[in-house]
């Protein structure tokens, strides 16, 4: 390997703060978030503008799930066994022996 012959040869530098490896330590072990990251607007109006947005899309959000909502609860019970329901019969379920 040509890019490894001088990588023999070279020390590696050690921190002169012992307690500096140990804080470095720390926030290695500290598990990323998942999800999108956003840095903080620091301009005012961008600031009251994603303030808006953020109050629109929560609304358009709350009305479409209460809109969910009364759909489903419109359909009357929900049964796994629809044909059952139909001929109106009861159905006995057959249960696993462990």
């Amino acid at each position: 390997m040509a890019q490894g012959k001088g990588l023999k040869g070279k020390v590696l530098i050690k921190p002169r703060n012992p307690s500096a490896t140990n804080k470095n330590a720390k926030s290695a072990t500290v598990q990323q978030r998942k999800g999108r990251v956003v840095k903080a607007t620091k301009n005012a109006k961008l600031v009251k503008h994603d303030k808006l947005q953020k109050k629109l899309v929560a609304g358009m959000t709350a009305s479409l799930e209460q809109a969910m909502a009364v759909k489903a609860g419109a359909v009357g019970k929900l049964t796994i066994m629809k044909e059952a329901q139909e001929k109106g019969k009861t159905v006995k379920v057959k249960r696993r022996k462990y």
